[in-house]
């Protein structure tokens, strides 16, 4: 049986395949499994239709290696895999360096694809094949934590550099924005890996709109219901490709929470007050301070009297007063 959507062997097959009993004469048995990196990423930025367009090239290039001895199957939503009978430990890993090498010439918007692999061998084992499956699956998760971070890391700023390429007000936005989080944040003298967590969370905190169509983001007159409805959603589909790095679980959880306000109303947990995070209650300030402070399709800008008025009309709110208050007092003394 086959699955849909690479035409590759799928899992139920790969399982049967795994459980049987296999001859001498089918020795040594090699198990390679690829489970790609980024692919969240790769989904929740660029839409799923690019996201199977990747899964398609991928299982191609699995498919290239079939032969008589050697089987190709998708056994996951992001994971292929090849059963290779008379196929040793050497041969293994030649074949796996080739699909490496095959599949990092596959881009999507300058970015490189890259799989995690893991191998094992069984020279004459007797019975089924699942310690050798076990034993390739470690070596995976094993590739995946040495592999993984440093390309989801880079990938996340390639993300950012082309939402930037898009809208080149996104990267002052973004700047501006850090910045003025980052000072704000010094103020609560929480010590320094807490100021550059804002700060950074207050650059990334739009990526979300990565996937947002560039004529609703310039759009001067008033937004449809539904293009407001798909502009609610980059706090969410920030989180989801944020979240996918380890090392930033915590920023994505500011990023999914910059548009909630102190008094519930925002959005998209309704959340307010305390139980909102610091860091997202002072980039909520930051962002909309410097979105009234500089002119956009939509609307015009404020003077800086107008903007700490409509600040202060608002604090309690939409703002915490308690940084309503960090921040003009940085204003009246030139830091912002």
């Amino acid at each position: 049986k086959t699955d849909p959507l690479t035409k590759t062997l799928n899992r139920q097959t790969f399982d049967q395949l795994l459980f049987q009993n296999h001859t001498k004469n089918e020795h040594p048995i090699s198990i390679l499994i690829g489970d790609i990196n980024t692919f969240q990423i790769i989904n929740e930025t660029f839409g799923f239709d690019e996201g199977n367009r990747i899964l398609i090239e991928i299982s191609n290039i699995f498919k290239s290696k079939v032969s008589k001895n050697i089987r190709a199957f998708r056994t996951g939503g992001d994971e292929f895999s090849l059963i290779m009978f008379k196929t040793n430990e050497n041969t293994t890993k030649a074949i796996m360096e080739e699909l490496k090498d095959s599949i990092s010439h596959i881009q999507i918007n300058n970015i490189n694809m890259m799989m995690s692999f893991g191998v094992a061998t069984c020279g004459d084992c007797t019975d089924d094949l699942t310690d050798v499956y076990q034993k390739a699956l470690t070596n995976l998760k094993s590739n995946k934590v040495l592999d993984g971070s440093s390309v989801s890391k880079k990938t996340i700023d390639i993300v950012m550099a082309t939402l930037f390429e898009k809208n080149k007000r996104e990267l002052s936005h973004s700047e501006r924005v850090g910045e003025i989080a980052g000072k704000i944040a010094e103020e609560f003298h929480l010590g320094t890996a807490f100021n550059k967590k804002v700060k950074l969370a207050g650059r990334l905190h739009d990526i979300g709109k990565i996937n947002l169509d560039q004529t609703i983001l310039d759009k001067p007159g008033k937004l449809t219901d539904a293009e407001w409805q798909m502009i609610k959603k980059h706090p969410e589909s920030g989180f989801h490709i944020l979240s996918s790095v380890p090392e930033y679980l915590e920023i994505a959880g500011i990023v999914l929470s910059h548009h909630e306000r102190f008094d519930g109303t925002g959005y998209p947990n309704c959340i307010k007050g305390h139980d909102i995070p610091l860091p997202s209650r002072i980039i909520t300030l930051a962002d909309s301070f410097d979105a009234m402070t500089v002119s956009r399709p939509y609307h015009k800008s404020m003077t800086l009297e107008e903007s700490i008025e409509e600040i202060r009309r608002c604090s309690g709110t939409h703002f915490d007063p308690e940084v309503v208050e960090i921040f003009i007092k940085l204003v009246e003394e030139n830091k912002i």
